[in-house]
């Protein structure tokens, strides 16, 4: 595996950086390229759309179980669950997967040790559960179902569009426009309150199926680095 440290001189397979404001534009841009690469394998897609697959499926066995089944009444407890363990389970198959296919095709970029910022995950991962309650919550209520489809689609869209915006990766165009339109594709088809659900976030998942199996198909006929410099072989 190539390994790339930021802070010494070799940054970057050849380059070398200098000293003071030199080395931070450098920096930075060894980081927006870390950034971009991040992404470039498919492994994030692949994962979260399986993630959100197994939520519709969930949500739409729990429908059909019926009201009085344990998954009915204890429907709302696991989805809170699983949104704050997918969080966690979603990074831990991420890294394992790119340590298995993409470091060995594309090196590693290793930056020096900053503050401790997990309680920036910790929070989000709070927000993001607050918001999954109270779109189930708002979903109960026919009048209010609509609203809660707009914060779906809101969501959906704004953080597919900043990462199209930062990685300048085409595919998420799409997938901002996707998840933007699906919430109100539901609501133009009249579904059930149920199903809309399961519509979005399982047709959510299957775009990004589908486009991350697309990228790691072609990522990984890229051949491996060597083992000295960091070229393909």
């Amino acid at each position: 595996m190539s390994v790339v440290y930021a802070e010494t001189t070799r940054i970057h397979r050849g380059q070398t950086m200098t000293t003071g404001n030199d080395v931070e534009r450098q920096l930075e841009q060894v980081r927006r390229r870390a950034f971009r690469h991040w992404y470039e394998d498919g492994i994030s897609e692949m994962v979260t759309g399986g993630y959100l697959v197994l939520l519709a499926l969930f949500s739409l066995a729990a429908d059909m179980a019926g009201p009085t089944s344990w998954m009915a009444r204890f429907e709302n407890m696991i989805l809170l669950l699983y949104v704050i363990a997918g969080a966690f389970l979603i990074r831990w198959l991420v890294q394992r997967g790119k340590e298995q296919v993409t470091y060995t095709r594309s090196g590693y970029v290793r930056f020096p040790k900053t503050t401790d910022k997990s309680w920036v995950r910790l929070v989000a991962i709070a927000v993001l559960a607050a918001t999954v309650g109270a779109v189930f919550v708002l979903s109960e209520t026919p009048w209010s179902r609509p609203a809660s489809l707009a914060v779906l689609s809101l969501i959906f869209f704004a953080a597919f569009a900043y990462l199209a915006i930062r990685t300048r990766l085409a595919r998420f165009y799409v997938i901002a426009a996707g998840g933007g339109f699906l919430p109100w594709i539901s609501l133009l088809l009249g579904l059930e309150s149920v199903l809309q659900y399961t519509f979005v976030y399982g047709g959510l998942g299957v775009l990004l199926l589908i486009t991350g199996l697309w990228t790691f198909l072609h990522f990984v006929r890229r051949p491996p680095l060597d083992e000295e410099g960091g070229s393909h072989a």
